[in-house]
């Protein structure tokens, strides 16, 4: 894989894997804890940081693969050691979505593991053949899955507030709301949220409510549109809550493609 200059941020969508990749070399953007729809699989490719994944602080040496399941909160917390490489896939379907059910967040530090997945990023990188690039990660995720941690399940209660979160990504929910949901106070809420999740209600919604602003930029829709699909007053709106999850404003979200 060829070196990034220092200080490169890139972000491409690959269509054909149904990813999308980020890669940053030198200080990480400092993001507050976040989840995705779909795992991710990132690479210390140079350098040593610290992670917090499910409220659970990692630190990391490279090389090693941090690899973070489907809606599981986490943020880098600290880059120790520069300059830093950082390389990231969030695997959005196809042969990623089978890992969906079989982790939760893990640091793998196998070589072999490791070199699956700089294949795949050169081969994406390098937009090399369609078959090619499917058998890459097709042998990635071929390689994360051995012996594979099985997911902690979620409480009832954690269960039921989620539910109602994901059910509405179009509007604010109050702490009051989610409690009566999730049949117990609100403080006990609070404290399951951190303890399980690393997170708090809130910041775990409006993940949920960004997530849906940037589905529909991705689908075609216009910032503003998509702003009250995420249940936001308008694209300023928009914009002031969702730069600290993205590190960027929603019209360079709208403008990403990849850098040559």
């Amino acid at each position: 894989m060829m070196a990034a200059p220092l200080g490169a941020i890139r972000r491409w969508v690959d269509t054909v894997l149904n990813a999308e990749f980020l890669w940053v070399h030198g200080t990480p953007p400092r993001l507050p804890a976040h989840h995705h729809p779909a795992p991710q699989v990132g690479l210390v490719r140079s350098g040593r940081a610290l992670f917090e994944i499910g409220g659970r602080r990692i630190d990391v040496r490279a090389p090693a693969l941090v690899v973070v399941g489907s809606r599981v909160p986490h943020r880098v917390v600290q880059s120790h050691t520069a300059p830093h490489e950082y390389v990231q896939a969030e695997l959005r379907g196809g042969a990623g979505a089978e890992l969906r059910t079989s982790w939760t967040g893990r640091v793998v530090s196998d070589l072999e593991a490791v070199g699956a997945f700089e294949a795949l990023v050169a081969a994406s990188y390098g937009e090399g053949a369609a078959d090619h690039r499917l058998q890459r990660l097709a042998r990635l995720v071929e390689v994360l899955a051995v012996e594979a941690p099985l997911p902690t399940p979620l409480d009832p209660v954690l269960r039921r507030a989620i539910m109602h979160l994901e059910r509405n990504p179009n509007r604010s929910v109050d702490l009051d709301e989610l409690a009566r949901v999730a049949c117990v106070s609100r403080a006990t809420l609070v404290r399951r949220f951190r303890a399980q999740l690393g997170t708090s209600p809130g910041d775990y919604h409006l993940s949920i409510r960004v997530e849906a602003a940037c589905q529909a930029v991705d689908a075609g829709m216009d910032i503003a549109s998509a702003a009250l699909r995420g249940g936001f007053c308008d694209q300023s709106h928009l914009a002031r809550r969702a730069r600290p999850l993205l590190a960027m404003p929603p019209g360079d979200w709208q403008r990403r493609r990849r850098v040559d």
